[in-house]
């Protein structure tokens, strides 16, 4: 019964060809890279060049901030290129509405301790940004349930800086502005080792991401020169908007506040998929497939990740147990729609796979604690990748996680530019 509604709903794995999805996320990749940009996904360049060694005896500012939290630190790399961290700090993003001048402000009070103390800033801001060739970026959104009024369009360097002297702190620096994935591809490339495989960047937290290094000479949209044979390309891949939606998903989209925008990132990323599973159990209600005392709780309490997966585990021991007269049912629609968003997940990650792949091998850098700390989706994904991409694709795969990538990776981007 759970199967068949699901497929009624276009909610079952089964509803998506992959072969297809992938040509068509591929495409929107080729036509993201024209200047006339005729395509849901971004493709957005970065004027960030592959970098052969990491810096050596040298310290910048990085800032990383992301869907959750803010981080600032001194990362110091010492002769050997080996980074470490000073005075690391962690903030939390705010999550009120609040005005532009009042959130720079904020953040140039938690960046004001260190900003003096070396000469290169580096800023990964895991939000949509236009990078410009001086390295500044213009912001085109937030996302993730942050709402800034009146940010959008404003360079976020110049920003800060302004925020900065308004605290009476004069910075005459150049702020290196980045995306969260070409950050940790920087970061792991620099903790891994240097290789004759390509590489690319994932993240799969809060929100979704990718990023890999294309031939400058395919980017029909840059502005003014770019002298290396590559450049770090930062996807915006949860922008994407090829996949049918279903009708759990229409409510998802429209709740979000944001409608017709991130429609991939709604699907599969950490803000919404707890979202995607109550819609869908409310429309399991509303079909007779789930009971009413389930859908009170889940109304009245929410669902959590550790919820689920305890009842895809062990189903008596969950707390969820007592409210379905059918737990294999609940199971079996738990366990299909985690499937479906890790077969979505890998689409986008055969495509970026295609494009970054050298030598028939790609190491994709990933992290977020969507991916890290969920087993059963991590696990689903990876099986996708070895079925799909490995042995269909004939491309090796390789997922590795580094720690603190990101940070040290906008620390690089800073020394390196």
């Amino acid at each position: 019964m759970v199967s068949e509604f699901l497929k009624n709903e276009g909610m079952h794995p089964d509803c998506i060809d992959f072969a297809a999805e992938y040509a068509a996320f591929y495409s929107e990749m080729e036509k993201g890279l024209l200047k006339d940009n005729a395509s849901s996904l971004a493709m957005l360049p970065t004027y960030l060049a592959g970098v052969s060694k990491p810096p050596r005896n040298s310290t910048a500012l990085a800032i990383d901030l992301g869907g959750t939290n803010i981080r600032v630190a001194l990362v110091h790399f010492d002769g050997g290129g080996r980074a470490s961290f000073e005075d690391f700090r962690r903030f939390l993003m705010p999550t009120r509405s609040i005005e532009k001048d009042e959130f720079f402000d904020e953040i140039a009070g938690y960046v004001a301790y260190a900003v003096e103390k070396c000469d290169k800033i580096g800023f990964c801001f895991s939000y949509p940004i236009d990078i410009m060739p001086d390295k500044d970026a213009r912001l085109i959104c937030f996302g993730k349930k942050i709402k800034v009024k009146g940010a959008e369009g404003v360079l976020i360097g110049r920003e800060l800086k302004a925020a900065l002297l308004r605290r009476g702190i004069s910075v005459d620096k150049q702020v290196i502005m980045l995306n969260d994935s070409p950050a940790l591809l920087l970061g792991g490339i620099a903790g891994y080792g240097y290789g004759e495989e390509g590489f690319a960047g994932f993240i799969l937290g809060t929100g979704l991401n990718t990023c890999y290094f294309e031939k400058t000479s395919n980017i029909g949209k840059l502005r003014g020169t770019f002298n290396e044979p590559e450049m770090l390309i930062n996807m915006e891949s949860g922008q994407y908007s090829g996949i049918k939606q279903s009708r759990a998903d229409m409510a998802v989209d429209l709740k979000s506040g944001t409608p017709g925008e991130k429609c991939l990132e709604k699907m599969v990323s950490g803000a919404y998929l707890l979202d995607v599973f109550t819609e869908t159990l409310k429309i399991a209600n509303s079909e007779g497939i789930v009971p009413d005392e389930l859908i009170s709780k889940v109304e009245q309490d929410g669902l959590s990740f550790g919820e689920i997966n305890q009842f895809c585990e062990n189903p008596r021991g969950s707390s969820l147990y007592s409210l379905t007269g059918k737990p294999e049912e609940l199971n079996e629609l738990f366990t299909l729609i985690y499937d479906r968003t890790a077969k979505l997940c890998a689409i986008s990650l055969a495509a970026l796979a295609s494009k970054a792949a050298k030598n028939g091998a790609v190491n994709i850098f990933a992290d977020g604690s969507t991916y890290y700390k969920n087993a059963p989706l991590k696990n689903r994904i990876n099986d996708y990748i070895d079925k799909y991409i490995v042995r269909k694709m004939g491309i090796d795969v390789r997922i590795l996680g580094f720690d603190d990538a990101v940070m040290t990776g906008t620390a690089i981007a800073a020394l390196a530019n």
